[in-house]
């Protein structure tokens, strides 16, 4: 069975087939005296550290606003990240510059403070964005209650 078939695309070519075996099974054997819950435990320290650790992402989709182009939309607890096709950071948003967001069936959009636009978005995904968002701020408006009645 072909390694490829398990490995990320872009991930696959950076090693020989050779190099890659040994890395993992130095890193099984690194992690097989562990527990179940100390792997799980060490995994979860791991990729806390990535940069879009906890970011929902959803289907390519194209941008309309602007120069179009095609975006991945992820959404995560400080706010919207739009990244390129290649994976690589096109913009961030942070909640706190988020004005409005809408969808509808075939697209989403949000309104930005600091620039003053909108970012208009066609997709199928736009409740599903919608509702990811919505459950975020939610969560923040929560917090911030609970900070008052305890402070």
């Amino acid at each position: 069975m072909s390694l490829r078939k398990f490995m990320p695309r872009r991930l696959y070519p950076t090693r020989t087939p050779e190099e890659w075996e040994k890395k993992i099974l130095s890193v099984f054997q690194s992690l097989s005296s562990k527990s179940e819950d100390e792997a799980r435990a060490e995994y979860i320290r791991i990729v806390q550290n990535w940069p879009f650790y906890g970011t929902t992402f959803f289907s390519e989709c194209k941008m309309t606003n602007k120069k179009p182009q095609v975006v991945i939309i992820g959404v995560n607890e400080e706010g919207i990240v739009l990244l390129k096709k290649s994976g690589e950071l096109f913009s961030a948003f942070p909640f706190s510059d988020i004005v409005i967001w809408r969808a509808s069936f075939e697209s989403f959009e949000f309104e930005c403070s600091s620039e003053s636009e909108i970012y208009h978005f066609e997709t199928f995904q736009g409740e599903s964005i919608s509702m990811t968002i919505q459950g975020y701020v939610d969560m923040k408006i929560m917090l911030l209650l609970d900070e008052e009645c305890d402070g």
